[in-house]
């Protein structure tokens, strides 16, 4: 063998990507050097052994380390996410003077991210002298993966005000962070600034990043629009489509889209067969079969979502997660079919957490099935007993059957309140979040009620009573950044409006549908139809939000009557919506589970887009 240095060399790459890092060829074949056992170890995914030889590298022959060395061991510690271990080896960097090498740099950024320590990956970024492309796409990551996708599209347009363009793997992260709130403004600018943008590689994963942030976003019909405009498709081009139509409620769509993916297989496999090798295979994943989930749990067919759940392990070995075994649980629960989701939460092979008992206590809440709910409820007070949510569902639900002295011992049992909702709507540039039941919202309600009850039979103390309920459920931080908006889009023209003014028309309606662009409007439906969303697995996979408005044979079956006039007689009833009272003869809708009465006209227009409360925001 050594005197055919060319077949050796050919043998030792061939064990290096066939073998275990620790399998030698000969004892007469050199050992590798220390950075290529360093990367055979990381390619194999022994990060331990990487560590460890990285270690007996410092003691015996600490001359063979470089800074590739410290690269390959940085890596090791980000999968591992070993804090200490990094903030070691930073230590180490730096001893060795290696910090200013820009490649380690970023390398620590992704370190220090993958721990969640935020605070010291900025604070190494703005020690970088000379950022490039890569050291701000790495930082931009490090906020959308922990969770805070404001501050990544902030950084994005700060990096272009200095004069940086960003590259398709920046644009995929910043699309990502447009999705995961629901700004479809900055999407779309991206959208346009990548068809415009020459030279600019559009690869495939480029391209499934649009197509997930238009569905996240709203407009499943652009996201539907590019999907079928693109030649080349992969996994995740079809599951990011059909995740997309199951999200908003086209469970059909989602269907059919899913069969024609199979269809597509079956046409790939017989080409195979006749010699075509070009053909691929589109196989699949778990995320795909969660989409196709929760498209069977919308349009509520049982038996066809168990069919796809067992196709899962049989026809495509994969193994059900948890995320899957709590969309079978949503799909029964829609059906009505409590006891047969009880029974397959017991037979689950793994210990079902709290978001899977919520959602059958969430049906309960629906249905009034005291029985199953008070076995859930003693599920969730092991698992989560502090939730305060859970006390609120069975307090419902003992009221919706007239058990009111149940009811207040729940009640009594809330240790602490729920966390106030809050929505985000794009500014221009700017993402602003506004929280519910402010103090300032509440008083500006008044005084919108009260020029609202002036004007009607009302009255001005009980359209002021009315209007401070309606307006706790928006903050100051709205008023301020929306009255800044409207003066900036409409100045010359309206700008000298007085600030009650401008409060009497959010109030009265006309500021909501004349003043907030689309994009605005739409961010703020998302988040708040999704307040108090049975199941919540699909934030965990996909990070989104999407409208979930009832369809018209949704509203058909919900109770309304004609208010005569025993009903007026025993309680005046005034519609939140509109502020009015609900008059002899008049339509009127009551909610089943929070049993709110609303005009059947106003509060139909709002189901169609929400399918929540708007008082409460419980999902009808």
């Amino acid at each position: 063998m050594k005197r055919f240095p060319l077949v050796q060399t050919r043998v030792t790459k061939l064990f290096a990507i066939i073998c275990h890092p620790k399998v030698q060829l000969h004892t007469y074949l050199k050992p590798p050097k220390a950075n290529q056992a360093l990367k055979k170890y990381l390619s194999s995914n022994c990060i331990t052994e990487a560590l460890l030889l990285f270690r007996e590298l410092m003691r015996k022959s600490p001359s063979t380390i470089d800074s590739f060395s410290f690269l390959f061991v940085l890596k090791a510690c980000t999968q591992k996410h070993s804090a200490a271990g990094g903030k070691q080896l930073h230590t180490l960097i730096i001893k060795f003077g290696f910090e200013p090498i820009i490649y380690l740099q970023t390398s620590l950024i992704n370190m220090y991210s993958a721990g969640g320590n935020l605070l010291d990956a900025h604070r190494l970024f703005d020690e970088i002298t000379c950022k490039n492309i890569v050291c701000w796409t790495a930082l931009i990551s490090a906020y959308v993966d922990n969770k805070n996708p404001q501050k990544a599209l902030k950084l994005v347009w700060q990096m272009q005000m200095d004069n940086l363009e960003p590259d398709n793997v920046t644009l995929t992260v910043a699309l990502s962070a447009c999705a995961d709130i629901g700004a479809l403004e900055m999407g779309e600018w991206i959208h346009a600034y990548i068809r415009r943008k020459k030279g600019l590689h559009i690869d495939l994963s480029l391209n499934n990043s649009l197509i997930n942030m238009y569905a996240k976003c709203g407009d499943i019909v652009a996201s539907r629009r590019l999907f079928d405009s693109m030649k080349k498709k992969d996994v995740r081009t079809w599951t990011s489509m059909i995740v997309g139509h199951a999200l908003h409620g086209q469970a059909e769509e989602a269907l059919k889209l899913f069969s024609k993916m199979r269809g597509i297989n079956k046409n790939s496999r017989k080409h195979k067969r006749h010699g075509d090798c070009g053909s691929s295979l589109i196989v699949p994943n778990d995320v795909t079969f969660i989409g196709v989930l929760m498209a069977c749990s919308h349009a509520g067919i049982v038996e066809e979502g168990k069919q796809h759940f067992k196709s899962m392990s049989e026809d495509y070995g994969l193994e059900p997660r948890e995320s899957h075994f709590g969309c079978m649980v949503d799909l029964f629960c829609r059906a009505g079919l409590l006891n047969e989701a009880y029974k397959f939460i017991l037979e689950m092979p793994f210990k079902p957490n709290a978001v899977v008992w919520r959602t059958l206590l969430g049906a309960c809440t629906l249905k009034g099935n005291v029985e199953v709910a008070t076995e859930v409820r003693g599920r969730l007070l092991e698992l989560d007993p502090g939730y305060a949510g859970d006390y609120v569902a069975m307090s419902n639900i003992y009221a919706s059957k007239g058990m009111w002295d149940q009811k207040i011992v729940v009640r009594h049992h809330i240790k602490q309140q729920r966390s106030p909702g809050c929505s985000l709507i794009e500014v221009g540039t700017e993402i602003n979040e506004f929280v519910a039941a402010d103090e300032a919202g509440a008083f500006t309600g008044a005084i919108a009620g009260a020029l609202a009850g002036k004007a009607s039979d009302s009255g001005i103390l009980r359209g002021a009573g009315l209007g401070a309920i309606a307006g706790a459920v928006l903050s100051v931080e709205v008023l301020e950044a929306s009255r800044a908006y409207w003066c900036l889009e409409r100045y010359g023209s309206r700008s000298s409006s007085s600030m009650a003014d401008f409060i009497e028309e959010l109030f009265l309606g006309r500021f909501m549908e004349e003043q907030f662009t689309p994009a605005m409007l739409t961010a703020y439906h998302w988040q708040v139809s999704f307040a108090n969303i049975g199941y919540d697995e699909i934030h965990d996979t996909y990070g989104g939000v999407a409208p979930r408005g009832l369809s018209e044979d949704s509203l058909k079956r919900l109770p309304c009557h004609m208010v005569v006039e025993e009903t007026k007689a025993a309680q005046s009833i005034c519609c939140t919506i509109c502020l009015q009272d609900i008059e002899v003869g008049e339509t009127a809708r009551t909610l089943p589970h929070c049993h709110h009465v609303f005009h059947l006209k106003c509060v139909d227009i709002w189901l169609i887009k929400h399918g929540s409360c708007p008082v409460c925001r419980q999902e009808v």
